[in-house]
């Protein structure tokens, strides 16, 4: 038996899902590698928005819900790392 749960929220507004008590927001992955550079621009983008308004301190994920060759994953990750640095 636990006192308590933790839990993270699925959802395009992490920020909201902080709000409501959730240590971290799965935030789903809008574009994908048919949509090149510059959809690979635009999550990235959606990524930076979403950190500054939840902070350091609260779980920030991608939910790749569509199908990603492994040239762009590691790209995203990559990309996704050095931003956050």
């Amino acid at each position: 038996m636990r006192d308590e749960l933790t839990f993270y929220a699925t959802g395009a507004r992490p920020d909201l899902a902080k709000e409501m008590g959730f240590i971290g927001g799965k935030l789903p992955l809008h574009h994908g590698p048919a949509e090149g550079e510059e959809g690979l621009h635009k999550n990235l983008a959606l990524l930076h928005t979403m950190r500054e308004r939840v902070g350091d301190d609260f779980w920030l994920m991608y939910d790749c819900w569509m199908s990603l060759d492994v040239n762009y994953a590691t790209r995203l990750a990559h990309k996704a790392w050095e931003q956050s640095g």
